[in-house]
């Protein structure tokens, strides 16, 4: 009995001192609690992983549906935009069936202009603003023929319109030959003018395109050309429809180049061959009192004494001057919006006058923001 009991207080001591020493029974509650903290790490990344999923989950839905809601938006100024030039050409349609007939009439161009701005805005034939369900359109309609015709102009054409822009006349001169270099088909290069080679040597991003321009906003390219030159100090490009400084208010790349005398700008009036200072006064004198049907009007007025100026390029004049009613295409600009949405529609047509009568679409370019021209 006496030895069982000691081989039991024997166990018994042996079993404290694997514990204290680290023995079996406590390597297994080691083992089991290892395994435990990595199951709870294994869980908690589980969880990290999870929630970064849910959260580019979430924020996709987000910018799925935010993408379908500007699409919308989109799609709906983009239709009232396109509403906005159907009612710019019913009104232009009316417009030309009366204006032909009060022309020959001798109707003034102020009392045949259909918009009330004409007056202060040469060229300005329509500008309105109207509701249409949820959204609304904004626009404007110019008379291609009362500008000139960046493509079809001549040196000195753009010289005297860069300086009624305020170019001293050296810099005017250097700029007109540069643009006139940039349209012409050829390498050859004027005096003062910069072709491919000058480009490459300064540089430039661009090259001469060698034809004609597609947009005013093409003439940034031209080695010379600022933005401050185009579009004024204020660089106001985007300015809804009107043209207020700089050379673009007085320049298109649409039309024949034709211009219109009753509807042109004194500024473009003056860059006309043989128009001096007081040709341009009558012009704008006799466009008061009756529709100026041909070149011949203001040259058949008496203030100018039989027209000198006038004569010396008479055949110039008859090109580059329209007839009759004067007016071959209107550049319409609308912009379409609807309420709540981000976003806006621009929509740039050209109508064209047919020559039995009618209105038609020559060209059309829409965008968001689209420039104008």
């Amino acid at each position: 009995m006496a030895q069982t009991g000691r081989r039991r207080a024997g166990a018994r001591d042996a079993d404290r001192v694997a514990v204290q020493t680290g023995g079996p029974v406590s390597m297994r509650r080691a083992r089991r609690a290892r395994q435990s903290g990595v199951a709870l790490i294994a869980v908690l990344w589980l969880l990290v992983i999870l929630g970064l999923l849910s959260s580019a989950l979430l924020t996709s839905t987000h910018f799925d549906v935010l993408a379908t809601s500007n699409e919308r938006c989109r799609l709906q100024a983009s239709y009232a935009a396109q509403a906005g030039v159907a009612d710019a050409t019913e009104q232009l349609d009316r417009w030309l069936a009366v204006a032909q007939v009060a022309a020959r009439g001798g109707t003034p161009a102020a009392g045949l202009l259909p918009a009330a701005a004409a007056a202060s805005e040469p060229g300005l034939l329509l500008e309105f603003d109207r509701p249409l369900g949820d959204g609304r359109y904004r626009v404007v309609a110019v008379d291609v023929n009362s500008r000139i015709n960046v493509n079809l102009a001549t040196e000195q054409m753009l010289t005297t319109l860069l300086g009624e822009a305020g170019r001293p006349s050296n810099d005017a001169e250097a700029l007109a030959q540069a643009i006139l270099d940039w349209i012409d088909g050829d390498d050859l290069r004027r005096a003062r003018g910069a072709e491919a080679a000058e480009y490459r040597r300064l540089g430039l991003d661009h090259l001469p395109r060698n034809g004609p321009m597609a947009t005013l906003e093409e003439l940034l390219h031209v080695r010379g050309m600022t933005p401050e030159i185009l579009y004024g100090a204020a660089d106001d490009r985007w300015t809804f429809g009107r043209r207020r400084s700089g050379i673009a208010q007085w320049l298109t790349v649409q039309g024949s180049g034709r211009i219109n005398l009753n509807t042109a700008p004194p500024e473009v009036l003056a860059a006309l061959p043989g128009f001096t200072p007081a040709v341009v006064a009558v012009v704008l004198d006799l466009r008061q009192r009756r529709w100026i049907w041909s070149i011949s009007d203001v040259a058949a007025d008496p203030r100018l004494g039989g027209a000198p100026s006038l004569e010396a390029v008479a055949r110039q004049l008859i090109r580059l001057t329209a007839q009759g009613l004067g007016t071959e295409g209107v550049w319409v600009r609308s912009q379409g919006a609807v309420s709540g949405c981000p976003v806006a529609a621009d929509v740039e047509a050209l109508l064209a006058f047919g020559n039995a009568g009618g209105v038609v679409v020559a060209s059309w370019r829409e965008g968001l923001g689209a420039g104008v021209h």
